[in-house]
């Protein structure tokens, strides 16, 4: 299929050029071609650059451009840099160790096409482990963990509930086709939730009424890193906190008196979450701390409130007896 649509696809990397080199060759081997790549890179890398100079003499046809942040600016702010360096109609976004399918700009271009009420377009992905091996036994945890086994393709108009009800983000960023006037009207990426831009954009989006269409297809794949979720556990916590007490702030006028009480009960027990992790990494007085923060101590699950206590408690015992 021929470039008919303006397409931007954004990719930011930092010292991974083995992984890129994929990444790119499944954005410029699509069978609707973008009409530009943006590549942000954190850091100033020559194995990188290779990578992506080799990538524009085999691929004339499209533009790319390659941005190089030196000094890094951290990741959130490489990603919005990445996103906000676009030009055309529609923006996808694609992380470095990922790649997309063959079809993926296709088939979501034409569901926005027959679907001109949605803001964006999310379709299902597998996983791959670090040597790009398939992982089935993880798609189908991932699939049940987070709700997403729940979803057919169709229209979603409430993308805030969707979000803030499951455990992991339905919506996965890396997924998506957006209208960039939907990126624009929420400020494209959020200037808070570091570690979980997932959530933080979602939830903007769904406050702000962007309707979805989601797609029951797998047209891609993340990779998944060894230690990937345990090695950044307290990071991960304290940016979803960040992530929803900014939503409260910025949005409570916009959301209806359900979607508030959700959006009570999930900040309540990501602060126990990020309590225990706390905890778990021997900071007890920011865990104890966060415990006298919480308000609706009833949205609590108590097996987790018990875990935080027996952390608290088994600490203060370990220091009396030295």
């Amino acid at each position: 299929m021929n470039p008919t649509p303006g397409i931007s696809v954004a990719v930011t990397t930092c010292n991974r050029a083995h992984y890129l080199r994929d990444c790119l060759q499944s954005i410029c081997t699509q069978t609707l071609l973008p009409t530009e790549i943006i590549v942000s890179e954190d850091g100033a890398d020559s194995e990188t650059r290779q990578v992506i100079e080799q990538c524009a003499q085999e691929h004339r046809h499209i533009t790319i451009v390659h941005i190089v942040n030196d000094p890094p600016l951290g990741q959130l702010a490489n990603r919005q840099q990445a996103i906000t360096s676009t030009s055309c109609e529609y923006v996808a976004m694609l992380d470095d160790d990922d790649i997309w399918y063959a079809k993926f700009l296709e088939v979501h271009y034409r569901h926005l096409l027959a679907n001109p009420s949605c803001g964006f377009s999310c379709s299902n992905h597998s996983f791959m482990n670090e040597k790009g091996v398939d992982q089935p036994a993880e798609f189908e945890r991932f699939q049940a963990f987070s709700g997403r086994d729940q979803l057919q393709t169709a229209v979603y108009n409430d993308v805030f509930i969707q979000t803030i009800t499951n455990k992991a983000c339905l919506f996965c960023i890396i997924f998506c086709l957006y209208r960039r006037s939907v990126l624009e009207q929420v400020g494209f990426f959020q200037s808070y939730g570091g570690l979980v831009p997932d959530l933080a954009l979602m939830l903007s989006l769904g406050a702000h009424r962007v309707n979805a269409v989601y797609i029951d297809r797998i047209l891609g794949s993340s990779r998944m890193h060894g230690g990937q979720q345990s090695n950044k556990r307290l990071e991960n916590s304290i940016s979803k906190v960040e992530a929803l007490q900014e939503i409260r702030t910025r949005h409570k006028t916009m959301l209806t008196g359900k979607e508030q009480k959700m959006l009570r009960k999930q900040l309540t027990q990501a602060v126990i979450e990020c309590a225990i992790a706390y905890a778990h990494s021997n900071r007890k007085q920011q865990a104890a701390r966060l415990l006298l923060q919480i308000r609706g101590v009833s949205a609590i699950p108590l097996k987790r409130l018990v875990v935080l206590l027996a952390l608290l408690m088994g600490a203060r015992k370990r220091s009396r007896a030295v």
